[in-house]
């Protein structure tokens, strides 16, 4: 399950220059699974997202365009897997993790 609040704010200035910038906090709960006949409790984790995307129109018909994202989550939790069979070394799966994105495009509008 995600329950998910944000906010997002739309600017365009002069009929050429458009900035869109929004964000978001989530908190995301697994459901009790099993591996490798391990049981695992349910867990539940904090993300946060945010995205700035900017347009600059060139003429009415072509776009110039970037877009950059930032994900996260903020929980640390590490899951430890007990391999077949079982040995004195376990493995762990830490499920932190931190991501940035750009992109840069255009647009053409027909």
């Amino acid at each position: 399950r995600r329950d998910r609040g944000y906010a997002k704010v739309s600017y365009f200035v002069g009929g050429r220059f458009l900035i869109d910038l929004q964000g978001g906090y989530s908190r995301i709960n697994h459901p009790p699974f099993s591996s490798r006949n391990q049981n695992f409790a349910g867990i539940s984790e904090d993300r946060v997202d945010a995205q700035l995307f900017t347009e600059y129109r060139t003429s009415d018909s072509f776009g110039i365009n970037a877009t950059l994202r930032y994900d996260a989550s903020l929980t640390n939790h590490t899951l430890l897997y007990q391999p077949i069979p079982p040995s004195t070394l376990a493995l762990a799966d830490n499920l932190a993790f931190s991501r940035f994105q750009a992109w840069l495009g255009v647009r053409w509008f027909m």
